[in-house]
């Protein structure tokens, strides 16, 4: 293995090891401040899908396309179309009973909380 193998797998580690970190600490702010069990398990659920569709995304798409330096807004685009589109597939019915009942436009609803996985893992020193 070269050394851009070896780098790009510390690099993926990496970002595993902080999206599991960042998700820590929102579990655990979920399960502080929500008191019904039923929303708790319906907010993680949520939670997890978002992060594992990012850090999916991330590694079949995006990296590719930054060490190629071919990461435009239109890839930006096409990156996140593929991670609402992998987040709707994979997504439980709760979690999409509850996101119908409770958030009034639930594709720009979950582009929001995609975003905020985005800026959550730039800003932990990726």
């Amino acid at each position: 293995m070269d050394w851009n193998g070896i780098l790009y797998e510390v690099i993926i580690g990496v970002i595993g090891l902080l999206l599991t970190a960042i998700g820590t600490i929102i579990a655990t702010a979920i399960n502080k401040h929500v008191s019904n069990e039923n929303l708790k398990i319906t907010l993680n659920s949520l939670h997890d899908l978002i992060r594992n569709s990012v850090l999916q995304t991330y590694q079949t798409y995006v990296q590719e396309l930054k060490d190629k330096d071919m990461f435009d807004v239109e890839a930006q685009k096409t990156a996140l179309s593929a991670c609402l589109h992998l987040i709707k597939t994979n997504m439980s019915n709760n979690v999409l009973e509850w996101l119908t009942a409770n958030v009034r436009d639930v594709d720009d609803y979950l582009k929001g909380l995609i975003e905020a996985q985005i800026g959550a893992l730039k800003n932990s020193g990726k």
